[in-house]
């Protein structure tokens, strides 16, 4: 449903654009609409605001033939998340993603709009943590194995699987010393395919520059995989702003106190109030415990699968 948009019709009487309305109303319109200010010509067409329809009706030939004009402005909020993904070079890395069917985009707002259509939404990084961060737990955390060690620091502290983890949970993949090349299409769309069926979102934390500084990485790859299958997005979580919001503290502290100072950030981050950080940092470390646990016995599990695949192999090349 979308809702707040208005359109204005200069052509059509009102009496004629209700009637338009009317073939619709199954759809569930809510209808107001206003006349301009006194200082306006009083022969002008009131404005005519359309509440809460189904997206579809929008799309009509005859629908929009009668209400041409533009949506509602942005909030504060998404004009945040567009410069986000401009900083992430969303657009064209999703345009090259999809260029075959020939459905590109060329604005940060129509790809925020595809993103929050087709997956679970997009968030910047300070309201995830705020809203949804305790409530990850044991999700599947997607994103770029940074120098600084951000990545791996959130999936330690929110107690989420990080990429090695799940590929070795889902595909018993543990050998990655050619990561790149052992990591196939058809095994990446195993992957993205599993984790849509979880309970919980899977998270990508999008870093800046995707599409460039990090060409020949994974993550760019998974990325363009989501965003050319949007079937596979429908799970997925994408969260913008994480590796920049730890650049400052992690510029000002030592190398060795770097993942202390993010845990701190972390908990800051999170708690409402500051009589909640201990109870924050508590759970924090839980889920450091957890984490580690999980990559030990998937990497256990994975050793085990391939141990008794290739011994089953050797039995039947035997036989």
């Amino acid at each position: 449903m979308m809702s707040g948009d208005f359109f204005y019709d200069t052509d059509l009487g009102l009496q004629r654009q209700l009637q338009v309305l009317s073939r619709y109303s199954t759809s569930g319109f809510t209808i107001d609409y206003s006349y301009p200010s006194s200082e306006r010509s009083a022969r002008e067409q009131p404005i005519l605001f359309v509440f809460q329809f189904d997206a579809s009706v929008w799309h009509s030939d005859e629908f929009r033939r009668h209400f041409p004009l533009q949506h509602s402005p942005l909030s504060a909020s998404q004009k945040k998340l567009c410069e986000e993904l401009r900083r992430s070079e969303m657009v064209s890395l999703y345009n090259k993603s999809v260029l075959i069917s020939g459905h590109t985009v060329s604005q940060e707002k129509d790809l925020l709009k595809i993103i929050q259509d087709r997956s679970k939404g997009a968030m910047l990084f300070e309201d995830f943590l705020r809203e949804k961060a305790l409530s990850m737990r044991d999700s599947y955390a997607l994103g770029i194995t940074d120098r600084a060690g951000v990545y791996l620091a959130l999936c330690q502290n929110l107690g989420l699987a990080n990429w090695k983890t799940g590929y070795a949970e889902i595909l018993q993949l543990i050998d990655w010393s050619s990561e790149n090349s052992y990591l196939t299409n058809e095994r990446m769309d195993r992957y993205l395919q599993a984790i849509q069926n979880k309970t919980v979102p899977a998270i990508f934390f999008v870093p800046p520059q995707l599409d460039t500084f990090y060409q020949d990485g994974v993550t760019r790859r998974e990325m363009q995989w989501l965003m050319s299958h949007p079937a596979l997005m429908r799970n997925v979580l994408f969260v913008f702003g994480a590796y920049e919001f730890f650049q400052e503290a992690i510029r000002n502290a030592p190398q060795i106190d770097a993942w202390d100072v993010m845990r701190q950030r972390l908990v800051r981050g999170i708690a409402a109030t500051h009589s909640q950080e201990q109870d924050i940092y508590l759970l924090l470390i839980q889920n450091v415990l957890r984490h580690n646990e999980r990559a030990q016995q998937a990497r256990r599990n994975a050793l085990r699968e391939r141990f008794f695949s290739g011994h089953y192999k050797i039995i039947e090349r035997a036989i």
